[in-house]
């Protein structure tokens, strides 16, 4: 065969492959992709209710030290609680009091702080 007729069948073959693996593999990005973004936001917007929470919790405390019943009893705190480590988890359920000097936020609300900035990053939202 001539040179140029099988330069001109590989070229030919390639683009017909490389056009079936787009067609096929396209729209499973695409989807991917929007799941992707989908789950970001949600992420994004989960994350924004916890802070909203700490800090309404923290307004309507007024100076209370030990916050751990108004943080279970808040209906955002079922969404957190299952993300939480066990520490963190233990310092709203138990009883134990901790004052920090130079700190206007509850111990409580502090460590819920920084899960929700763990978690965040878990997530790999910053």
């Amino acid at each position: 065969m001539d040179e140029k007729l099988i330069i001109a069948l590989v070229a030919a073959g390639s683009a017909i492959l490389g056009g079936i693996i787009s067609a096929a593999l396209g729209p499973i990005i695409k989807h991917w992709l929007e799941q992707s973004s989908s789950r970001n936001d949600r992420h994004r917007a989960q994350i924004e209710k916890w802070r909203s929470m700490v800090l309404q919790i923290d307004q309507e405390s007024g100076g209370e030290i030990n916050v751990g019943p108004a943080l279970q009893a808040h209906p955002d705190f079922l969404t957190l609680e299952p993300y939480l480590s066990d520490e963190a988890r233990r310092s709203v359920y138990e009883q134990k009091l901790v004052v920090m000097v130079g700190s206007t936020l509850a111990a409580q609300l502090r460590t819920m702080t920084a899960e929700i900035s763990r978690i965040e990053q878990d997530w790999k939202l910053r």
